[in-house]
């Protein structure tokens, strides 16, 4: 299952904290393109600086800048090499001696415990970076995951809608909204317990998952609701996608413990745009409650281009 980012550290941290989640947005946003960018622009305009104002004024807290950036981005080996060449170079620069005395004389042991000093302090720096970044992406991982099935939360999934119909789209430009509600689960639930119910929907999850694409998503919105999202290149693979989703899944739920089949709707969109999504999925649902009112258990797919307007037509595979 594709899994995107999310940009939902304002669930993880106190709404008050403006500052930090700028930054964490903006790190966590980061391509490793652009990481690497920063590191190198923002560590030579930092050493230029440190050798244009010599000795005399010090600039350690600057580099903390690339060093952080290296830790976050690449972890703590990529941040600990980017601080030990920062150490090299400063020391070069300043010397090994006391930075508000650096003219004073030092003996080769203290200049090496100085350098020591740096990078001691250099070190815990990026352990600490590192670590929330770890800390950071388990919390983010748990907001936007569902305990139970694994797939992802509603909040996820349009977070992860708006960039599929955003720049993603240029490379698959037709995506399926999918809306699949499982036929007879609350009579398992009824008759045999929400242990049971449980069972149901960990094998749908489990189902989809093994049916789907890297690419594609699974997300949980109710009870008993999954929507998927499955970029296509063409509306006909659109379609052709629905069918195989519904006629996977509908094998593997023959094994269940429990009687349970699947509703499902799918709704095949070109020209698609963020924000229209909404839209997209309420069309997706209604689709799938069609299904259910005409006897459940089967598909019902309809195409909608928004450059010709409302929905092309539809058609049922059973």
């Amino acid at each position: 299952m594709a899994d995107g980012r999310m940009n939902s550290s304002s669930s993880i941290f106190p709404h008050h904290a403006y500052v930090p989640q700028a930054l964490i947005d903006w790190a966590s946003g980061l391509s490793s393109r652009q990481s690497k960018l920063y590191i190198a622009v923002s560590f030579g305009l930092i050493a230029l600086l440190d050798w244009a104002s010599g000795p005399a004024y010090t600039m350690v807290a600057l580099y903390f800048l690339p060093i952080s950036i290296a830790a976050w981005s690449f972890g703590f080996r990529v941040g600990l090499a980017t601080g030990m060449v920062c150490a090299l170079i400063q020391s070069a620069i300043n010397g090994m001696g006391d930075p508000w005395s650096p003219a004073a004389a030092v003996s080769v042991s203290a200049a090496g415990w100085n350098f020591l000093m740096r990078l001691l302090g250099l070190m815990l720096l990026v352990m600490l970076v590192a670590g929330f970044r770890r800390s950071y992406e388990t919390e983010r991982r748990r907001a936007r995951t569902d305990d139970l099935t694994g797939a992802l939360t509603k909040q996820a999934l349009h977070d992860q809608l708006r960039r599929m119909l955003g720049a993603e789209r240029r490379a698959l430009p037709v995506l399926v909204f999918l809306y699949s509600d499982l036929d007879g689960f609350k009579q398992v639930n009824d008759q045999h317990g929400h242990d049971a119910g449980d069972i149901v929907l960990i094998d749908f999850a489990d189902a989809a998952m093994r049916t789907m694409r890297p690419r594609d998503v699974l997300a949980r919105v109710g009870g008993d609701e999954f929507v998927m999202l499955l970029p296509v290149p063409s509306v006909a693979d659109g379609y052709s996608a629905a069918q195989r989703m519904h006629r996977d899944i509908s094998q593997s739920l023959e094994t269940c413990p429990y009687p349970v089949t699947c509703s499902m709707g799918a709704l095949v969109v070109e020209h698609g745009n963020a924000d229209r999504e909404a839209t997209f999925l309420k069309m997706a649902d209604n689709l799938m409650y069609e299904v259910k009112r005409a006897g459940k258990n089967a598909l019902r797919v309809a195409h909608v281009d928004l450059d010709k307007g409302d929905p092309a037509g539809t058609r049922v595979s059973a």
